[in-house]
């Protein structure tokens, strides 16, 4: 076993999303739990105190679904290699697909108005083969540097695979 390491399988970059990419079901969550909290208050002189725990009860569902969307996004690690790109979610079941670089045909760099607000954007890689073979790299910061790196590291695996 030789104990050389491969230069070309170290990362390039290693990412995650950002949490801002589940603002909206976190505003749901808010308003939700300010409601049930407001009707509890309104409620609370005439009702018996086994009816008010039953409102404690329905704060399990926007506290519950708020926790599992943070994990979710929690879960997805995107890593670029010399080689390959490598994205891996999931919470219960893990899914890891690997991309070759040298199947990438254009980096697209994505960015939406209500992400460039809090300085995030997509990447979308499209593959070569089918017209509608693509992986999307969602809600990363400093995106456009990411593209770049992807980039270059696509077109130094194509000169490489071409003087071989």
């Amino acid at each position: 076993m030789s104990s050389e390491i491969n230069t070309e399988e170290q990362a390039i970059w290693t990412g995650s999303p950002s949490q801002w990419l589940n603002f909206m079901t976190y505003a749901y969550c808010i308003v939700i739990t300010t409601l049930i909290v407001i009707v509890l208050i309104y409620i609370q002189p005439t009702v018996p105190t086994v009816l008010r725990w039953l409102f404690f009860i329905f704060l399990l569902y926007p506290v519950g679904r708020a926790l599992f969307a943070w994990y979710e996004v929690r879960s997805i690690r995107y890593k670029i290699t010399g080689l390959r790109f490598l994205h891996r979610e999931g919470i219960f079941n893990r899914v890891t697909t690997e991309t070759k670089l040298s199947e990438i045909r254009e980096v697209l760099l994505i960015e939406p108005w209500y992400k460039r607000i809090v300085g995030l954007g997509d990447i979308r890689l499209n593959l070569k083969g089918f017209s509608e073979s693509y992986v999307v790299i969602s809600g990363i910061r400093r995106a456009d540097e990411i593209k770049e790196l992807i980039n270059n590291a696509v077109k130094q695996h194509q000169t490489e695979k071409t003087t071989d």
